[in-house]
């Protein structure tokens, strides 16, 4: 009796083992869903903060809006935010990081030189960057590869635009241009008077600022007399040129960069500010009640990003990186800004600039604002 008890033993045994091993095989032979990874990057302190947050949260939203429909390809989308300090040496570290990690996708970098560095080494490592919130032309003018992207517009084609406006009110009287000395506005300041040239526009009255400064007499002298104004710089310093202007009886048409779009201009200024130009980007279709504007652009850019890369990966049938560039370079696809394709350099074909008007509470689009 108690061999047969050891035999049966034995043999549940050897069959429990058995199963248990067919259980191992089955299960490790299912992979688990891998996810798809993007990471928005910026400065999490300082000036550009905000938009890092916001692009975050747009971001999340997108992701959870594909991941409930099924995903991209049937992975489901992860969101990482990660800080690049807007400094380039944190930028490369934060690059290197994110290639080491084999993310899909990387998204953000507001700060120019911080998105430059980390492009060249997204671009050594083929690995997809669209930038939606840098402007600097020499991002994709001396693109570093082919993985290079970007959605945001350049500041050459917003200052080819400040010239043509310039241009055309030249034929009622003087025309100035004012930077704050800034990389970013001195781009867009040559921009501007370069298009003057080529228009064979009289020459501009030309004057800079010290970010900070709001002792503005010496740069009033100069430009007092000027019919319309463009301003390339930052938002408080914008606000106080042009409160000096008013204070001083200049009645001049003042147009300022895209960067004082933002709450902070309309908190600090309100109805100091009334009658304020700006440049937006004409292809963010947003609404222009809010104050906000910079922010509504950077959702519209980073939902539009997202939904590119999504259309890609869905035509490339797999979320295979190279098959999703090759995708990228070579077809349209339809997002909430209306179709995107990429030329050569890799920037989006998409329209050129609009001008709103800051009206003491909210921003409306100007009249007459293409040039």
């Amino acid at each position: 009796m108690d061999q047969r008890a050891n035999i049966l033993n034995t043999g549940w045994t050897q069959q429990a083992a058995r199963l248990a091993a067919a259980i191992m095989i089955l299960t490790t032979s299912v992979p688990a869903r891998a996810e798809i990874v993007i990471a928005v990057a910026g400065p999490t302190q300082g000036r550009d903060a905000q938009r890092t947050q916001n692009m975050t949260a747009v971001a999340q939203t997108s992701a959870e809006t594909i991941n409930a429909n099924g995903g991209i390809n049937s992975e489901p989308l992860k969101v990482i935010t990660v800080d690049d300090g807007c400094q380039r040496d944190t930028a490369e570290t934060v690059a290197r990081d994110l290639v080491a990690r084999k993310v899909a996708l990387v998204l953000g970098h507001p700060c120019t030189n911080a998105a430059l560095a980390a492009a060249d080494i997204y671009a050594k490592a083929n690995t997809l960057f669209i930038a939606t919130a840098t402007r600097h032309p020499t991002l994709t003018r001396n693109r570093e590869g082919s993985s290079i992207f970007r959605l945001s517009g350049r500041d050459d084609r917003q200052g080819e635009t400040a010239g043509r406006l310039l241009a055309r009110d030249a034929i009622d009287g003087p025309i100035a241009i004012v930077h704050d000395r800034t990389q970013y506005a001195r781009a867009l300041a040559e921009d501007a008077e370069a298009t003057l040239k080529r228009a064979g526009a009289p020459a501009p009255i030309t004057a800079t600022i010290i970010g900070g400064d709001k002792d503005y007499k010496l740069v009033l002298k100069k430009v007092n007399g000027a019919r319309t104004i463009f301003f390339a710089g930052f938002p408080m310093e914008a606000g106080f040129l042009f409160a000096a202007l008013r204070d001083a009886g200049s009645t001049a048409t003042f147009i300022g960069s895209d960067s004082l779009a933002t709450q902070e201009f309309a908190t600090t200024f309100a109805n100091k500010a009334r009658g304020v130009r700006v440049l937006v980007s004409s292809a963010a279709k947003m609404d222009f009640g809010g104050a906000n504007q910079q922010q509504d652009i950077d959702a519209s850019y980073m939902r539009a990003a997202i939904q590119v890369f999504a259309a890609a990966a869905t035509r490339a049938g797999q979320n295979d990186s190279a098959q999703i560039l090759m995708a990228l370079r070579s077809h349209t696809f339809a997002t909430s800004m209306g179709p995107i394709s990429f030329d050569d350099f890799g920037d989006a074909n998409m329209p050129s600039y609009d001008v709103i008007e800051w009206q003491g509470d909210s921003w409306t689009r100007a009249a007459q604002s293409n040039p």
